[in-house]
């Protein structure tokens, strides 16, 4: 057990693997929480967009990341990849939700579109708090400074 710690301290990771289906589900949250909510509110008329829609969204976020981590000479941009398909995805979801006409009578409706949007922004904060604080732009190192400031980027 000490060996995998330390290896998990010097930024190797202990399973690469995990980051796939890892991600996979990180990004699929809000697609899963936006179709939940649009079968149940589509009882009083239909609601702008669709579960298609949404799908293919998900999928235009997912494969560039995929890309940048299956492609060694793109490395360097994968953490700013998935900080916009993030970006992306959580802010097309905030936008749905604060689009909902019960979201004004609803506190969870409006947590969940307060969440949404602070899970937008959040890893876009953290890779400008890694830029400012000076560390090397190599991917393990910003993997290992966005660790320390309980951001997950991978």
């Amino acid at each position: 057990m000490g060996r995998r710690h330390v290896a998990g301290r010097r930024g190797r990771p202990l399973w690469p693997g995990a980051a796939l289906p890892g991600n996979l589900l990180v990004l699929a949250w809000p697609v899963l929480i936006v179709t939940g909510l649009r079968q149940f509110y589509n009882r009083g008329g239909p609601l702008r967009g669709s579960s298609g829609a949404d799908a293919l969204l998900f999928m235009l976020c997912y494969l560039p990341w995929l890309a940048t981590w299956a492609s060694p000479s793109l490395q360097s941009y994968r953490s700013l990849v998935y900080s916009a398909a993030l970006a992306v995805q959580y802010g097309a979801a905030a936008l749905f939700v604060a689009r909902l006409g019960d979201r004004r009578e609803s506190h969870a409706l409006r947590a969940l579109c307060a969440v949404m949007v602070l899970q937008a922004a959040l890893p876009f904060l953290t890779l400008l708090y890694t830029a400012a604080s000076g560390t090397p732009s190599t991917p393990g190192a910003m993997r290992r400074s966005m660790s320390r400031s309980a951001a997950c980027v991978p």
